[in-house]
């Protein structure tokens, strides 16, 4: 005579059902979850429980380093395109200026998960290029992040952005004092002067 066919099926929470298929009769039969390795349970039974609960947890793994890049494609999107507003001076620093500034984030060539940003300062109704920098996204902390170093400047600048807004700072090292705060919002390119060719960054 064949053997019956068992296979995992649903259950109340907290427990595991096992159908046992024949060909006289379909029986169902549930184990608590805390039985799952108890030697009471039916050898052949418990094989299929664990069977079962280990291609969950497989799928389950499997499943989860997808949601990093789906993440940040959100974040991509929300920060990528034309920001004005100002970044203002903070503290005893006689050689800065306040200015007012156009930012621009695009993306980077095979480099899914990083954004380039292209910084410039209105002089004169006109945008002049500052640096280009290249920035990452840190999901604990909800930030845009770049550590760099351009002349004697050692420093930190961050990020975050809420909608059509963005706040921004420029933490100097090794100190770690606020050298600039950022105050900005997104605008249509049409609403700002024309923007300088790629070329001209620095970085």
């Amino acid at each position: 005579m064949a053997e019956p066919v068992l296979e995992a099926v649903a259950a109340q929470p907290g427990e595991l059902g096992v159908r046992r298929l024949s060909f006289f009769s379909t029986t169902t039969e549930t184990f608590p979850m805390v039985f799952l390795f108890d030697s009471r349970l039916h050898t052949t039974y418990a094989m299929v429980i664990r069977v079962s609960l280990f291609g969950v947890c497989l799928a389950a793994a499997t499943a989860l380093p997808a949601s990093k890049p789906v993440i940040w494609q959100s974040k991509q999107s929300a920060i990528s395109g034309t920001w004005t507003g100002t970044s203002t001076c903070v503290g005893n620093r006689p050689a800065c200026k306040n200015e007012t500034v156009v930012y621009r984030f695009v993306p980077v060539d095979r480099h899914p998960e990083q954004v380039r940003l292209l910084a410039d300062k209105i002089i004169d109704g006109k945008r002049v290029p500052m640096y280009a920098l290249v920035f990452e996204y840190e999901e604990q902390t909800g930030k845009l992040t770049c550590e760099f170093t351009r002349g004697n400047t050692h420093g930190i600048w961050s990020y975050s952005i809420a909608g059509e807004s963005m706040t921004g700072a420029l933490v100097v090292l090794p100190e770690r004092s606020v050298a600039r705060d950022v105050k900005a919002h997104r605008v249509k390119d049409a609403e700002v002067p024309v923007a300088p060719a790629i070329h001209e960054y620095d970085g």
